[in-house]
């Protein structure tokens, strides 16, 4: 009965969520006075729609590339919005880019999985820790609306990368598979 549940909600979320003309799903439903789809992307979201497969077939690399990330990364939440303090808007979550990482691996679009993949070593190093949060215009860890050093799921999603992307362990229904990542940039020892 799990699976027909499971199933059912997959179903629901392109019903209800999926885009035409945008390749990708809607944020969130804006209640009253009218229901209606709010059409920002969430980066989350889309990460975990490739994921788990309920993204349609084919449109993968599409809902991934629907935004551009920014110079550190993809932001949380686009269009940012004005006059709203960064935490979600104009913010970079690296367990986001984690799961986002994760996604372009499976979408086979190896060249943004890489960039992703730099800038978490890069704002990991910058920071000296990995932060919860920091602001994706300028990558300045002042100024969210609440951050802090050493978030066990940023850790966790860079452990994740290691085993996941560097060493590609990953676990299927026929045992476990192992199919590194090796990007151009470690090759090449740039």
């Amino acid at each position: 009965s799990w699976k027909a549940k499971a199933d059912e909600l997959a179903q629901g979320i392109k019903n209800c969520f999926w885009i035409d003309g945008k390749n990708y799903f809607g944020a969130y439903y804006i209640g009253l006075p009218v229901s209606s789809l709010y059409e920002g992307y969430e980066t989350l979201g889309e990460s975990l729609s490739v994921l788990t497969g309920i993204a349609p077939a084919g449109t993968e690399t599409d809902v991934l590339s629907a935004v551009k990330p920014g110079r550190w990364g993809m932001s949380v939440v686009a269009p940012q919005l004005s006059g709203i303090k960064s935490y979600h808007n104009d913010a970079v979550w690296p367990f986001v880019q984690g799961y986002r990482c994760l996604a372009l691996k499976k979408a086979g679009d190896f060249d943004s999985c890489e960039k992703e993949f730099a800038s978490m070593v890069y704002t990991s190093s910058l920071f000296r820790t990995f932060r919860e949060n920091f602001r994706a215009s300028d990558c300045d860890m002042d100024g969210t609306e609440l951050s802090s050093d050493r978030q066990l799921w940023s850790v966790g999603s860079w452990l994740s990368l290691m085993y996941k992307i560097v060493c590609g362990i990953d676990f299927t229904s026929e045992g476990l598979s192992v199919k590194p990542l090796v990007f151009d940039s470690l090759k090449n020892g740039v």
